[in-house]
């Protein structure tokens, strides 16, 4: 347990780092995009990657199902993804257009921080509705290694009841003998 709590920790700074790196990042002159040092933030993907991998080495088999919604998740990410730089582009595309005329300029403006402004939501929704996904998983992991832990527990006493009542046995019948063997 005290595993997955580190492992957790792990996750929590490294999705630190990431929004650090993003926050951080400069934005590129009259788009609403941003320019981010990919090596910087793939080298924190990677960490992320190989600390789920170390985790997934000591699950149970029952855990392959959270595996799979988890690149589920991956996908959703992506397509998220894509739907932003699409957002982007078609801002992009129309503040070019507009930028002939000072009034026309300040107009494309506005509309690239709501475009901004939105994705911002959307991300800020999305990180949420993932980290409350990858809480649940955690908690259902949680409980499963609760049970399985408890079941072991329980089958240790059983054997160890069960050599007691043998070991017991064993005693009353030696005992049994010796007053046999003093007649």
């Amino acid at each position: 347990m005290e595993l997955i709590t580190s492992h957790i920790d792990r996750i929590e700074d490294l999705l630190a780092k990431m929004d650090e790196v993003i926050d951080t990042a400069r934005s590129v002159p009259f788009s609403a995009k941003i320019s981010i040092e990919k090596e910087a933030l793939f080298g924190l993907i990677d960490e992320a990657r190989a600390i789920m991998y170390e985790m997934r080495k000591g699950l149970p088999s029952e855990i392959n199902q959270a595996k799979r919604v988890l690149h589920d998740k991956d996908s959703h990410l992506s397509e998220a993804r894509s739907r932003a730089e699409m957002i982007i582009k078609a801002a992009e595309a129309q503040a070019n257009e507009m930028v002939s005329a000072h009034e026309i300029t300040t107009q494309a403006k506005m509309t690239a921080k709501e475009i901004v402004e939105n994705a911002n939501k959307e991300t800020s929704e999305f990180k949420f509705s993932a980290a409350q996904y990858v809480d649940g998983i955690f908690r259902d992991m949680d409980d499963l290694l609760k049970t399985t832990l408890e079941d072991q527990v329980n089958k240790a006493r059983d054997v160890e009841n069960f050599y007691r009542n043998v070991l017991e046995e064993l005693y009353h019948n030696r005992k049994e003998i010796r007053i046999d063997d003093e007649r």
